[in-house]
């Protein structure tokens, strides 16, 4: 085994939980020197067995999701990666008052010998072995991610999203790419668990609403964007059906006496899902075009993909207004036929998100089916109406104290089947 250095400038914080440093580090060189401790149940001599390691198995969903995002133009992971460093691999140097984390690979000869001495366990000597000389603690999807992307563009000959991009330049730069690490050295596995947890379970989550609601500050034109528009338009205009009905901050707006029934994240994301097979990626797309004064252009969406991402065509035309106007008169259609269910913010189901989001699939599948030479792609809440006219269920069905509806998605789902009429009226009303 050949022995390998690899010299770091760092800062060191003293935090109540002790001393870490912090660093930034290329992408190829993480991936060469960390390994993740998998959480696994082995046996041991006694045949008792016994739970290891401290990380989660990957989600290779996320990981895809991931490698996507790093090649887009805006990537970016400003937030730390955190790795254990075993002190038989680190030394730190303080050169004219410049401070060097140095971290040595250990030749066979030196792993043998702290074996033998019991300062390296036998159980981690592998990961020494395929230097593994840094254990991360958290950040394994990202690294995942960054290693999925590396390995799919060596492998196909096109990924590149830009014709000011080859696919080797792509695959340089995310080799190169930095990213922020936090080095814990000589933390035992209990610390190592410790500080784990704490990052997993102690951090509170961004309200969503919070931030769509940043999109204002955008000046590219994107998905996200466009949506929280028409979210604000259709909140702020006393004669939408969502007048003063939408939570922009995903909490209740001061100066309002009751709790608006639905938050601004669950209608962005349901429009989203109506005009865009991949928001982040449009968004890049407009970044590189204001970037390098490109001609507008868009991804390439099938005829298929047109018909389940109704609103691309408006979206790639630039017709926001005309996709606001569908919405305002789809659920002007609704409020319209079922008016008391429609304004009972306080007990009524109807407005709020589950079957907010029921509507808004309904619509994907019909809204194709309504556009003729006469409404030029925006039917009327007259024309909307026919899609509701023939249905039984009454404004008193979407009181929640009727029960009808369970709680989450298993409410969207059923009335979302109850709309295409894959269910009955009366097994609608049956409690589930």
């Amino acid at each position: 085994m050949s022995k390998q250095e690899l010299l770091l400038d760092v800062i060191e914080v003293n935090q109540r939980m002790g001393t870490y440093y912090i660093s930034s580090i290329k992408a190829k060189d993480l991936l060469r020197i960390s390994y993740i401790d998998r959480a696994r149940m082995e046996n041991g001599e006694d045949e008792r067995a016994s739970y290891l390691g401290i990380q989660r198995k990957l989600d290779n969903k996320r990981v895809k999701k991931i490698a996507d995002f790093v090649m887009e133009k805006d990537s970016a992971f400003p937030t730390s990666i955190l790795l254990s460093l075993n002190e038989n691999c680190v030394t730190i140097n303080n050169n004219n008052q410049k401070l060097q984390l140095q971290l040595d690979s250990l030749t066979e000869e030196e792993l043998d010998d702290k074996v033998t001495n019991n300062i390296i366990s036998n159980k981690n000597i592998e990961n020494y072995k395929t230097g593994g000389l840094a254990k991360v603690l958290d950040g394994q999807h990202r690294l995942a991610g960054l290693a999925h992307a590396i390995e799919k563009l060596k492998t196909t000959k096109q990924l590149s999203l830009f014709k000011d991009e080859t696919n080797d330049e792509l695959l340089k730069s995310l080799e190169d790419f930095e990213l922020d690490v936090a080095f814990f050295i000589g933390y035992d596995l209990h610390e190592q668990a410790k500080i784990f947890s704490n990052v997993n379970l102690s951090q509170t989550k961004v309200n969503k609403s919070l931030v769509y609601n940043l999109e204002e500050y955008s000046k590219k034109r994107s998905p996200q964007q466009i949506c929280h528009n028409i979210a604000k338009i259709l909140d702020t205009s006393k004669n939408s059906p969502f007048y003063h009905y939408i939570k922009m901050l995903g909490l209740k707006t001061d100066g309002r006496n009751y709790i608006e029934p639905l938050t601004q994240a669950t209608f962005v994301e349901s429009l989203i899902s109506l005009l865009s097979k991949n928001p982040e990626r449009d968004r890049d797309l407009a970044n590189r075009m204001k970037l390098f004064n490109s001609v507008t252009y868009y991804d390439e969406y099938t005829n298929k993909e047109y018909e389940q991402f109704v609103l691309r065509k408006l979206y790639e035309e630039k017709k926001d207004a005309e996709i606001m106007d569908i919405i305002w008169n789809y659920f002007t259609a609704v409020k319209n036929r079922w008016p008391k269910a429609w304004g009972d913010v306080s007990n009524s189901l109807l407005p709020k998100n589950n079957c907010f989001r029921a509507l808004m699939k309904f619509l994907r599948d019909k809204y194709l089916s309504l556009i003729t030479d006469k409404n030029n792609g925006i039917p009327s809440a007259e024309e909307f109406m026919i899609l509701f006219q023939d249905l039984k269920i009454q404004d008193e069905d979407f009181d929640s104290s009727k029960g009808i509806f369970p709680r989450g998605d298993g409410g969207m789902s059923k009335f979302y089947k109850y709309l295409c009429k894959q269910i009955s009226y009366n097994e609608l009303k049956n409690k589930d």
